[in-house]
């Protein structure tokens, strides 16, 4: 099965969005019902798509590699 194009996403209060709002790529149905989420549930206080990235060492192939992490969504508590 193919994957699915990637393509860009406009948020509609890129205030609560980390990083470049120009520059949101969604590369599934399912990453664009999260992102639509994000960006419109009260509750969400900021988040980001692939901004934090992990580097690591992979024995197997003897080099190192990077994971992007899919989200990061900071929320707020019912206690504020």
């Amino acid at each position: 099965m193919a994957r699915p194009k990637p393509r860009k996403w406009v948020p509609r209060n890129p205030h609560k969005y980390a990083g470049d709002p120009k520059n949101i790529v969604t590369r599934s149905s399912w990453e664009t019902a999260f992102m639509n989420m994000c960006d419109t549930t009260d509750q969400v206080i900021m988040w980001n798509s692939e901004g934090l990235v992990i580097p690591y060492y992979n024995k197997l192939d003897d080099k190192m590699h990077r994971y992007f992490v899919d989200f990061l969504v900071k929320m707020k508590t019912k206690d504020g």
